[in-house]
């Protein structure tokens, strides 16, 4: 049986082992939205669906309330 996995929400590091300025996380897939609206807070606390489509955003990773770190969220 072959696999769907256009509908699989997927999660990887796209930049290299090593130190670095700067990481890239990449979440796609059908959940994508959802989960990064569970963790992405913005400085003014607006919803992820309330952002336009195709901009970058500044905000925050959080956990419980802990910030995990800034980010720019496309």
């Amino acid at each position: 049986m072959r696999r769907n996995f256009n509908n699989e929400t997927i999660v990887a590091i796209s930049t290299p082992v090593g130190e670095g300025g700067i990481g890239i996380v990449r979440l796609s897939g059908k959940g994508a939205v959802r989960i990064a609206g569970r963790i992405f807070v913005s400085p003014d606390k607006r919803k992820l669906s309330r952002f336009k489509t195709h901009t970058i955003n500044y905000g925050c990773i959080v956990d419980r309330k802990e910030i995990i770190d800034e980010v720019l969220l496309t």
